[in-house]
């Protein structure tokens, strides 16, 4: 065990430890004392160490204060660190299925990531400031330092940290309209100057401990848990003509246009694929049709090597045909069609709105945001309402294999808790969550309308019709919107569309 007090005496040029002892004669009592010994393994464990003086306290002891860790500083590090991994490298036991053997060879093929470099935040605090700063901490390392003097410089320090603040507030709006004001008026490099500034704007999140990660894993695991029996209340009938939706295997041809229909540059998955890896394998096994824009161009197109992409369209096929889905799904395909969306019904609502306004009528509009909606829908009742709606068997089969193999993993401040299992909600952020919602929220509004007009169901089928500059009804996902020139009929429909949710 080593002598953290030798240790302290000696930085802090103490003459003696011996006992130390007064007599008072207005009291006729000897004082007492000695010093004490801190006793530990490792020197390292002690931090910041000082004597303090405290206010209004009068003793003849000093009083010792220092940091004290469990574990060096280098150790907490390390396990900061690993915390912040993507915890999904589960060991596979057992021998593989054919679709995990197919998506390793997929694996294999690709190219290892490019590390990024993290970008340092901007210096923006100015050297008078640090200067006053350092003074201040000049001062404060005198226990008995002029405490008036100490609140003053704390009020001139805030007082130019402010100034700094509203210094790259103003540089940063005149980078952006720089950009906006250019030549190539460059959206993209103003939006990335306005997030940096925004990221930067405030303090960064306090690293969640094990005690409130762990409560934020089980909030997540309660809200996925399916309710046993299954929610109350009868399934919504379906009221919509069933569609004919394509089930077969898909071939080679819509492959391609579904994975060039893919986003670039996107987040990629714990397989770490990316959309520009599949299109590269396009671009090299079909370069007539990736550069037919650029066939005048003097560059030549690089060799085909078709191998890398019979190896994903075997996969693909694969997972369709047997509905197996691989340990790790990274890829997506595009399940949205290009039609009326969140944009169509913002003009809509808008143009509902300047009507009213011609017309001189007041406008009743109630915007709704449905909690936890893609969290708690039940999936078995969304199967059932798929199958209705003309989703065939192989998808359903697609989609339930999906739902029974994925994990979920609770991130808060970039640190990962426990994986687990869910048994009820969608993904949000995936490429068909917001298909699949919308088919639950249309059988809910049908339903909904066939119970609050009258007419044999025939609204349910064809919507409001004309009468949509009076009653008009807006829904994507889990926001929505009623709005209405009667009051009483909004409310009516309103009470009505709780009910039937």
């Amino acid at each position: 065990m080593e002598d953290f007090l030798q240790h302290f005496v000696q930085r802090k040029h103490f003459t003696h430890r011996k006992t130390w002892f007064q007599y008072r004669s207005d009291t006729n009592t000897t004082y007492r004392s000695r010093c004490d010994y801190i006793l530990g393994t490792d020197r390292r464990l002690f931090e910041s160490i000082s004597i303090k003086n405290p206010r209004h306290y009068t003793s003849d002891h000093y009083m010792l204060m220092a940091r004290y860790l469990v574990k060096p500083t280098r150790s907490h590090k390390r396990y900061l660190k690993g915390r912040k991994q993507f915890p999904l490298n589960f060991a596979k036991f057992g021998p593989l299925r054919k679709a995990d053997t197919l998506f390793e060879q997929v694996l294999a093929q690709c190219p290892p990531p490019e590390l990024q470099t993290r970008k340092k935040r901007p210096n923006w605090i100015a050297p008078d400031t640090l200067k006053v700063m350092d003074t201040r901490c000049s001062l404060r390392r005198n226990p008995n330092h002029d405490k008036a003097e100490a609140r003053r410089l704390t009020r001139q320090i805030n007082s130019l940290l402010k100034r700094d603040r509203q210094r790259r507030t103003e540089a940063a709006g005149q980078e952006i309209q720089a950009h906006l004001e250019g030549p190539s008026k460059d959206l993209q490099a103003s939006y990335g100057v306005l997030k940096t500034w925004y990221r930067h704007m405030g303090d960064r999140p306090q690293k969640p401990s094990r005690k409130d990660l762990t409560k934020v894993v089980d909030d997540f695991k309660a809200l996925y848990t399916a309710e046993t029996p299954c929610p109350p209340g009868d399934p919504v009938p379906v009221l919509a003509t069933p569609a004919n939706i394509r089930d077969d295997i898909p071939d080679e041809e819509e492959i391609k246009a579904a994975t060039l229909k893919l986003r670039n540059h996107r987040a990629a998955g714990p397989s770490k694929l990316t959309a520009d890896t599949f299109k590269e394998w396009i671009k090299r096994a079909f370069p007539e049709e990736f550069h037919r824009s650029s066939r005048n161009s003097d560059d030549k197109p690089p060799p085909a090597e078709p191998e890398h992409w019979n190896k994903l369209v075997e996969l693909v096929q694969y997972i369709f045909r047997t509905g197996e889905i691989p340990t790790k799904p990274s890829f997506r395909s595009q399940m949205a069609e290009l039609g009326r969306g969140t944009g169509t019904a913002i003009i809509e609502a808008k143009l509902q709105q300047e009507l009213a306004h011609i017309r001189g009528i007041p406008l009743f509009q109630i915007f709704l945001d449905l909690k936890k909606a893609y969290d708690n829908i039940d999936r078995p009742r969304l199967i059932e309402t798929l199958r209705q709606y003309g989703v065939g068997p192989r998808c359903l089969s697609l989609l339930e294999t999906w739902w029974r193999d994925q994990t979920i993993v609770p991130r808060q401040s970039g640190f990962h808790g426990e994986a687990f299992k869910a048994s009820r909600g969608v993904t949000q952020g995936g490429i068909p969550s917001p298909t699949i919602f919308n088919i639950a929220v249309d059988a809910v509004l049908r339903e909904w309308l066939a119970t609050e007009v009258d007419d044999n169901g025939d609204i349910a089928e064809e919507g409001f019709g004309v009468t949509v500059a009076d009653r008009l009804t807006l829904f994507y996902a889990d926001d929505g919107l009623l709005s209405a020139t009667a009051a009483p009929w909004l409310q009516n429909a309103l009470d009505i569309l709780i009910g039937v949710v």
